[in-house]
């Protein structure tokens, strides 16, 4: 393919993200429809900035607080960070995507499939804490396969990780899911333990646990209200095994991420061995959160949105395979 034919691709592409954009906006306005409760409890939230608050981190608020700064209350405004960041979401994917396939194809096809995935059209005319968590989600796959590639050489990415890790944790905690899952990667993979294992990203901890640090002291002044609830809200005191739950969960997965592109991945999969390790990498941050709330789902209960954080890991995965 020539630098004309790169060049036409990537208009293509942003002219579509930017009409899908348009057409959200637009179609939060035409809908108008009310603020759901958690939507109305978060925009009350923005309007007292806190380090925390009763279910949640304090980002999402502050996101709202910014976004009805510039745009006023009504409920298309204050929706209206969601399409935008699915659309920043989409970008970091395709960017991330061509970093390791140097396909314009693929890159583009992985764009496409994130901001056209079922759950991420529904999201997009809601505001949620899924939305600031996929963005950030996606920031630490790139991340990672910047430093995979430069040989953890580079003190820039590694800072810029702390942030983005301390960020998605001060979103919504599902970001440990994606901690458990690195840290699964790290056992697996020798060369993602390089990455790992080693006093640059020790001091990314370090920086991250700085970083939150004021909202575990806004949890302990408040008897960790925020970490209670999510505890009661995964409801683990009431141990109750239901393989039918698992299988609605599983189901909701495939309904979400889009039928066919789960079909492929779990396709794909089996070729686990003979894949790069950044392919590894990404499969394993894709399903590893699913199989941890599939096991909630069973013994407890689980929303089918709590796997989201690896959807990123999942477009990139699959486009990475594709035969185009």
């Amino acid at each position: 393919m020539n630098f004309k034919s790169y060049k036409s691709n990537l208009i293509f592409l942003f002219l579509f993200l930017f009409t899908i954009l348009f057409s959200r906006f637009l179609l939060n306005i035409y809908l108008d429809m009310p603020l759901h409760f958690d939507e109305a409890q978060y925009w009350d939230w923005s309007q007292n900035l806190k380090w925390g608050y009763f279910s949640k981190p304090p980002v999402l608020p502050l996101l709202i607080r910014s976004i009805t700064n510039i745009c006023g209350n009504s409920e298309s405004c204050i929706r209206s960070a969601s399409p935008i960041f699915h659309f920043l979401t989409s970008i970091v994917i395709t960017y991330s995507t061509f970093c390791i396939t140097k396909s314009y194809k693929k890159a583009i096809f992985s764009g496409l499939l994130f901001t056209l995935m079922p759950g991420i059209t529904f999201s997009s005319l809601m505001i949620s804490t899924d939305v600031p968590l996929l963005f950030f989600s996606s920031l630490v796959g790139l991340l990672v396969i910047k430093l995979y590639q430069l040989k953890q050489k580079n003190n820039l990415y590694y800072f810029l990780l702390t942030v983005v890790l301390a960020l998605g944790i001060l979103s919504k905690y599902a970001t440990l899911y994606l901690l458990i899952s690195i840290f699964i990667s790290v056992i697996l993979l020798k060369d993602i333990r390089i990455l790992f294992l080693n006093k640059k990203f020790l001091v990314s901890i370090l920086g991250v646990i700085l970083l939150i640090f004021p909202h575990i002291i806004w949890n302990i002044n408040n008897g960790f209200v925020t970490f209670t609830h999510t505890a009661a809200n995964a409801n683990f005191k009431g141990f109750n095994f239901n393989l039918f739950q698992g299988i609605i969960f599983l189901f909701s997965q495939a309904l979400i991420f889009g039928a066919v592109p789960a079909y492929f991945i779990i396709k794909r999969s089996f070729l686990f061995a003979s894949l790069s390790t950044i392919q590894q990498f990404a499969f394993l941050n894709f399903i590893i959160p699913i199989i941890i709330i599939l096991f909630l789902s069973i013994i407890s209960r689980a929303n089918a949105n709590w796997a989201v954080i690896g959807y990123p890991f999942g477009c990139l995965f699959l486009a990475s395979l594709t035969n185009i």
